[in-house]
């Protein structure tokens, strides 16, 4: 567990060697990108609680996550690490990149129905995702926990990486956004360091999951 936590603040603090303006700002929305994603799983049991006291009059679920930066600057590399947080595997997040309303459809689909609380990661997510443009994911959005779920299903929490910065007023009350306003240097003793914390088991979620 010690090992583990220690490489969660290794990570967190490569920013200190990183261009940054604000770097206590950034490690702290590292911080609460992790502990949303060890939360992430409990996700469904918390909505299950609420729903007892609030059927009849508040409906929402709890909000997806949205980590918006620039493009290339470690966002992709930061959902490797929130993966093998809880997998203990460095897993990719999914593109988005040439994600068209079918293929949102699909993810959509095959999500609800797998019945697994794991958060789903998805990478270069388009700005129109979040705007009030013909494509966008305000329906499926909307209706994925108000409409959709129910109180014997699983849906997993969804994270998306965004390099745009153009959430409408729709998403206010059904994602966090977090920006993630950091570019690492991509120099070799960073990756190095990076390659030793993803090549070794982290076992804080075992633990958290306790809670």
């Amino acid at each position: 567990l010690d090992e583990g936590l220690s490489d969660i603040e290794s990570y967190i603090n490569l920013t200190d060697q990183a261009h940054c303006h604000h770097p206590n700002a950034v490690k702290m929305t590292m911080m609460e990108a992790i502990l949303f994603t060890m939360a992430a799983p409990f996700a469904n049991e918390w909505l299950r609680q609420k729903r007892t006291r609030t059927l009849l009059t508040e409906r929402r679920g709890p909000k997806h996550l949205v980590i918006y930066g620039p493009g290339g600057n470690g966002k992709t590399t930061f959902g490797r690490f929130q993966n093998h947080l809880i997998s203990t595997l460095p897993i990719d997040p999914i593109s988005g990149k040439k994600y068209v309303k079918k293929d949102w459809e699909n993810l959509f689909e095959h999500v609800t129905n797998s019945g697994s609380p794991y958060p789903v990661i998805i990478d270069d997510t388009k700005s129109s995702c979040f705007s009030n443009a013909s494509g966008n994911l305000e329906g499926r959005i909307k209706s994925y926990f108000e409409n959709d779920w129910e109180p014997e299903l699983e849906f997993p929490m969804m994270i998306f990486n965004t390099n745009h910065d153009n959430l409408e007023e729709w998403t206010k009350s059904r994602v966090r956004r977090l920006d993630f306003l950091v570019k690492f240097t991509g120099s070799p003793k960073e990756q190095e360091e990076i390659q030793r914390i993803l090549g070794r088991k982290n076992h804080v979620f075992p633990e958290f999951a306790k809670l």
